[in-house]
């Protein structure tokens, strides 16, 4: 099953140049999906009434070359399908066209689901997904349908400690997956923040809970995937969020994300 869904891009959704930012697309990616899952009985409060929620382990967006992003007050549409699944996690992929009918962003997002009371996994079994009407296409072609692994060994050049606010919190009481995207400006160095990337990845680690706070670190990429000299010569741009210092405790890990 392929779902459609339109969307405006408002002032709020768009960045440097009016152009719709990576946010506001991630958003309307989500949003297209709880859609779909509203469409087959499992919107967020069906969920509810039976202790479950879908949370997000990763997304990943490209922009594609030659075409433009929406502009504000510019509609979109974002279809989506369910994809395929496991006993652990689903696949759930995506494509963006403009008001023209051309592609122009397409993505993929992995998910689990899991109990809203002690966050355990929930395993996927054919009565939660089959009603998705899964398809057997992927957004991607193979050779680039993986999600990164991330595994950046370098220290940060810039860290930043980080305050989560109320307004970040959303219906599963933690960070809501989008704003991750607002740690990630943060995290970035002037210059850079205000970007608009073409190809992002976010895996999600642990979930950041209300009242927290983390710790940003920002490591600037050659083309090798080694850190560079700084962040103007850098050809891609990685970002860690984990929690604050604790004494001695090892800090843990809440997310990656990968920008070029």
């Amino acid at each position: 099953m392929f779902v459609d869904q339109q969307f405006f891009a408002g002032i709020q959704d768009t960045g440097e140049g009016a152009l719709l930012t990576d946010k506001a697309l991630i958003e309307a990616f989500s949003n297209a999906g709880s859609l779909h899952g509203a469409m087959v009985g499992q919107s967020g409060l069906d969920n509810q009434r039976v202790n479950r929620a879908w949370v997000v382990l990763n997304w990943k967006l490209e922009v594609l070359p030659g075409t433009r992003r929406p502009l504000a007050c510019e509609t979109y549409t974002v279809r989506t399908w369910a994809r395929s699944y496991s006993r652990a996690f689903a696949l759930r992929d995506f494509e963006a066209f403009d008001a023209d009918g051309n592609l122009f962003a397409r993505g993929t997002s992995k998910w689990s689901m899991v109990s809203r009371s002690d966050r355990t996994m929930i395993k996927l079994i054919p009565e939660i997904m089959e009603c998705y009407g899964l398809e057997d296409r992927a957004a991607f072609p193979p050779d680039q349908d993986k999600f990164d692994r991330m595994r950046i060994q370098a220290n940060p050049v810039r860290e930043v400690l980080f305050p989560i606010t109320k307004s970040m919190i959303d219906c599963n009481n933690h960070v809501h997956n989008s704003s991750y995207l607002d740690l990630v400006t943060e995290a970035l160095p002037e210059g850079v923040d205000q970007r608009l990337f073409d190809h992002l990845e976010i895996a999600y680690r642990h979930e950041i809970m209300p009242g927290s706070t983390v710790r940003l670190g920002y490591v600037p990429l050659d083309g090798e995937g080694n850190a560079a000299k700084d962040a103007a010569s850098a050809s891609a741009h990685f970002v860690t969020i984990e929690s604050a210092p604790e004494g001695e405790s090892a800090p843990l890990l809440h997310a990656t994300a990968l920008m070029r």
